[in-house]
């Protein structure tokens, strides 16, 4: 649900990073997230709790400015203030504006292999579908 309304100033040609831009940011492909449950059923091995998410690190920015790269729009505006954000969204803004690191590395030595690790590979493959 957060690339539709990341992507959504973006199509309109004012994309910009939230914040400072540093954020990380974790991300799947809905391709891989089906995939992992699947793995999961099938290995009867795996317990406990695994991280669903790529192990590309990305920043807020990073996938604000391949998102706009995808969708050939630009990326010029500067990074929206972090006082603006908590102002729109409240105390979801602070959600946004801390960002997240996780590994998936459970996951992977488990043997699950991701279809889609490559940020800008995902976009397009999501893109192209519309």
């Amino acid at each position: 649900g957060a690339l539709k309304k990341i992507a959504e100033p973006v199509k309109l040609g004012f994309g910009s990073a939230l914040g400072n831009g540093n954020q990380y940011v974790p991300w799947i492909h809905i391709a891989d997230i089906a995939n992992l449950y699947l793995f999961a059923i099938e290995n009867n091995s795996l317990s406990g709790v695994y991280n669903a998410l790529v192990s590309d690190d990305v920043t807020n920015k990073i996938l604000t400015k391949t998102i706009a790269k995808v969708l050939d729009k630009p990326f010029f505006m500067p990074n929206i203030p972090a006082f603006i954000i908590k102002l729109i969204f409240g105390e979801m803004g602070s959600l946004v504006l801390g960002g997240s690191r996780a590994s998936n590395k459970k996951i992977t030595n488990a043997g699950y292999r991701f279809l889609f690790d490559d940020l800008e590979k995902a976009l397009q493959n999501i893109y192209a579908k519309k």
